[in-house]
């Protein structure tokens, strides 16, 4: 079972819900404001979420899945990576840049 949350912990973590008109620097106003360091905060938010998803039954799939948005984006993964499929032993034509391009390739699939 999860540690339970000091006072101090439960006042940042008050802090960090009523204060988000400025999320950029939310951190680092929290950390000032309490004398703690950046890091200190981010573990503080990171565990207070973590107990927030596990006391969120599985049936409840969506607020899952938002609180999990929520940890990527405190601590900073929340950023589209771009990545091209791998071929796997298939040989497939460059992707059409025409209407007319496509078709071409459909019918030459189609024929043979």
């Amino acid at each position: 079972m999860a540690k339970e949350l000091t006072a101090q912990e439960r006042a940042i973590i008050q802090q960090a819900i009523l204060d988000r008109w400025n999320p950029h620097r939310l951190t680092w106003k929290i950390a000032n404001h309490f004398d703690l360091s950046v890091n200190q905060i981010h573990h503080i938010k990171s565990k207070a979420m973590r107990d927030l998803y596990d006391r969120v039954p599985d049936i409840r799939v969506a607020l899952k899945l938002k609180i999990l948005a929520q940890i990527r984006a405190e601590v900073g993964q929340d950023e589209a990576v771009e990545r091209q499929p791998e071929a796997v032993g298939v040989d497939i034509p460059p992707r059409a840049q025409t209407y007319e391009e496509w078709l071409r390739q459909n019918r030459m699939a189609a024929s043979g």
